[in-house]
């Protein structure tokens, strides 16, 4: 099988346009234990131009992207499998949880299951119960307990505090445990996650250094953003898309298209920022993106 694209959950720090749409790509696969085979349609190329809180992007493409799953036995075909582990998949799969997961839970958390069986302490897993979390928007407290896994990994993960996806993944509990409504348990995290290790220079372009220059631009905009998600904890802010946990791009759209709602956009204040209120002079009608009305 061939690798599936990984979204980033790390600070998308440019902004698309609703143009570039995302382009369907058909995939012939086989399943790795059966044989079966099947096609997963998956994209060739899509645009990212802002993250909720949780990480969830907007973009041009469904997001979390799908991961393939094979249709008579509902293995989820996450990655590339050992000979070894194949072997150890078909009994996971048929087990009785399995089987009752197929009928009730979204594919990124059975494969988050799978992977906990495969490799305990893989750092695949705490990305794809982040990714869970985003599949089930549709159902409250399916969400509720994806989050609530995902915080729970997060908490009992090992201590990096270098490691810039670490940190991120801590950013990210903190406000699963906001949305949770667990305010005491997302203050408390949010305020030990180390902040010394972001005050950094951007390198200058030179060569190949392209990471170093994100890595660089990242734990700034980490630095940026710890603050405004301690003020929404604070003020007790449930919600999946505060304004000003938005990007100032996400947050004008968002002012654009309350115009002709009665529902009043919160925080109060965002959307005469300087910042908000100058995008907003610049935008027409055009610029409300499917979704934000």
């Amino acid at each position: 099988m061939k690798w599936m694209p990984r979204v980033t959950v790390l600070a998308v720090l440019t902004f698309g346009t609703a143009a570039q749409a995302g382009m369907p790509s058909p995939q012939k696969m086989r399943c790795d234990v059966g044989g079966e085979s099947f096609t997963h349609i998956g994209t060739a190329s899509y645009t990212i131009y802002g993250n909720r809180p949780d990480g969830k992007p907007f973009g041009s493409w469904k997001f979390p992207i799908a991961l393939p799953v094979c249709p008579g036995n509902g293995l989820v075909m996450y990655r590339e499998f050992t000979s070894d582990e194949i072997t150890r998949l078909k009994p996971l799969i048929e087990s009785a949880e399995y089987r009752a997961m197929v009928q009730r839970d979204t594919l990124y958390f059975r494969a988050v299951w799978l992977e906990r069986a495969l490799k305990p302490d893989s750092d695949r897993i705490l990305w794809m119960a982040l990714s869970a979390s985003w599949e089930a928007d549709g159902d409250p407290a399916l969400k509720k307990t994806y989050q609530q896994t995902f915080a729970d990994l997060a908490a009992s993960a090992k201590s990096a505090p270098e490691d810039l996806q670490w940190l991120f993944m801590q950013m990210r509990a903190a406000n699963a445990r906001r949305e949770l409504g667990e305010f005491d348990a997302a203050l408390a995290l949010v305020r030990a996650i180390p902040r010394d290790g972001l005050a950094v220079d951007v390198p200058a372009p030179a060569g190949d250094n392209y990471r170093a220059i994100r890595d660089a631009e990242s734990r700034l905009w980490l630095k940026e953003y710890l603050p405004r998600l301690e003020a929404a904890i604070i003020r007790h802010d449930a919600s999946s898309e505060p304004l000003d946990l938005l990007s100032v791009e996400i947050a004008a759209r968002r002012c654009l298209a309350g115009k002709k709602s009665t529902i009043p956009l919160q925080p109060a204040g965002v959307c005469t920022s300087k910042k908000v209120a100058a995008l907003l002079a610049r935008m027409g009608p055009g610029d409300v993106l499917e979704g934000d009305e």
